[in-house]
């Protein structure tokens, strides 16, 4: 197996990029995040590649961002200043945007091909996607608010557009488990397959199909489709980038840290 973090392939005019963390269930640190985005932007610029498949070397799609790499990052601690500290944080939030932002901004339709755990930035990343095909073990979290977190790398912006609003908020809300059932029928999904090897045939049937129609009429497709709701989910983006500079390094999200590694239930206090 191959100790990069994100491997790449390509099957005649479909490209495909796997999340290669399998030992860490795909835990998205920060390396992961770049690594990614660095894989999209070659792809962008093969123009023999027609439609991406993103997926994963292991069982889990992901669970989630690394927790280690967010308590220790650098871009949100070690400032003296309140109006320092809130800058950095706010831009490396928009870095962390834009490497799931990529996603959907590439001009090819993306397919995401999930199983086993897919929650929090997993979510994030699927969401980005054109379409979504689980295998039916897939368990889905929009997991922020159990972790003292406003989900701030799209989410909260593209599943509105994308699923049943009212079982979006239930879920947003709450932070519950969901499965591939579930989220089929509230329209996140595509199609469900019995396991991961008959969700990624799906997907690269799929892709295979999308892949064969005329590539300038696909691509114009998808930019006529996204034109207007780009530019307004950019903005919503733009905002939770703000909100969570002033108000994620909250107490509660250290209790909600400090318990995750004590393996046990957070006690939050609303500051």
């Amino acid at each position: 197996m191959s100790n990069d973090l994100i491997i790449t392939e390509k099957i005649e005019h479909v490209g495909i990029v796997k999340l290669n963390r399998a030992q860490k269930k795909n835990a998205l640190n920060n390396e992961m995040f770049f690594e990614l985005k660095q894989a999209i932007e070659k792809i962008k610029n093969d123009d023999e590649i027609y439609c991406l498949i993103l997926t994963t070397t292991s069982k889990d799609f992901s669970v989630g961002l690394d927790l280690t790499s967010l308590a220790t990052s650098q871009s949100t601690t070690g400032k003296t200043s309140k109006a320092s500290a809130a800058k950095n944080l706010y831009n490396f939030i928009k870095e962390l945007q834009d490497c799931v932002g990529i996603l959907a901004s590439i001009k090819i339709p993306v397919i995401a091909c999930v199983s086993g755990y897919c929650i929090g930035g997993g979510l994030d990343l699927i969401s980005a996607c054109d379409l979504r095909i689980a295998s039916q073990d897939t368990v889905f979290s929009i997991r922020e608010t159990k972790m003292a977190i406003v989900a701030d790398l799209g989410s909260l912006q593209r599943l509105p557009y994308i699923m049943n609003f009212s079982k979006f908020l239930e879920l947003a809300y709450t932070g519950r488990d969901f499965s591939a059932h579930e989220a089929f029928e509230a329209g996140l999904v595509n199609q469900v397959a019995q396991n991961y090897e008959h969700a990624y045939q799906l997907a690269l049937s799929l892709a295979k199909e999308i892949a064969s129609n005329s590539p300038m009429a696909v691509q114009g497709t998808k930019q006529v489709i996204f034109h207007q709701l780009s530019s307004l989910i950019n903005q919503e983006l733009d905002y939770v980038a703000l909100y969570n500079a002033a108000f994620l390094q909250s107490n509660d999200l250290i209790e909600a840290i400090t318990a995750f590694f004590e393996k046990r239930k957070p006690k939050f206090t609303g500051s």
